[in-house]
């Protein structure tokens, strides 16, 4: 039962920005019944809503991803900064 818990709340905090730097974030995300490149997607997606409350635009840093396999689910991270829109 305490795995199960465990992995419970590892979802949750799926997708969460972590600021790593002054101006530099990073969000991951990993999933059941997908591939990397959705998961990719998911987290620039996150990364442009979290940089639009900031009113700021959204630039990606770098990007990693894997596709899964036995016994790992296919996941994905991108590192950003969030600028000034006028830049």
């Amino acid at each position: 039962m305490s795995d199960l818990l465990s992995s419970t709340r590892s979802v949750l905090h799926w997708g969460a920005v972590v600021q790593m730097g002054s101006d530099t974030y990073l969000v991951a995300n990993e999933g059941y019944g997908s591939s990397g490149s959705s998961q990719k997607s998911k987290a620039i997606k996150t990364a442009n809503r979290h940089c639009e409350k900031m009113g700021k635009t959204m630039k990606v840093i770098s990007t990693e991803q894997s596709e899964g396999g036995w016994g790992k689910l296919p996941s994905a991270e991108a590192v950003f900064s969030c600028e000034d829109k006028s830049l």
